[in-house]
């Protein structure tokens, strides 16, 4: 099986849920300073970047994600392009055969860097 990373690559202009801690790198130890390693400190909010709502993130009963096992993260998907569509309705899904795998992925071909937090609203 050939794994993909899908994660977007986190930069010092990445974007935040409002109100959310904002990215950042901090320098640690530096051997050029006379450290025996070179460190950083990364600083952001959980909600930053490419990640996986835990059902906690939504549900105080929910679990957090230290109790999902990371298989129901890896494997077999079907990818579904769902370009341009804007809010994603039921209506992408109608084309879809019968037997799926277990994964869903939707790739909504937003850009590999956003400047600014998108925001969406119902229709």
């Amino acid at each position: 099986m050939t794994l993909l990373d899908i994660s977007r690559a986190l930069t010092a202009a990445h974007p935040n849920w409002p109100g959310d801690a904002p990215f950042r790198v901090n320098p640690g130890a530096r051997m050029a300073g006379g450290d025996s390693v070179n460190t950083s400190e990364l600083c952001t909010s959980t909600h930053t970047g490419t990640h996986v709502d835990a059902p906690w993130h939504y549900d105080d009963l929910g679990e957090r994600l230290d109790a999902v096992p990371l298989e129901v993260y890896v494997g077999t998907c079907r990818v579904l392009s769902v370009h341009g569509s804007g809010m994603i309705g039921s209506e992408v899904f109608g084309t879809l055969p019968e037997t799926l795998p277990s994964r869903l992925l939707l790739n909504t071909g937003q850009p590999e860097h956003w400047t600014v937090f998108l925001k969406t609203s119902a229709p």
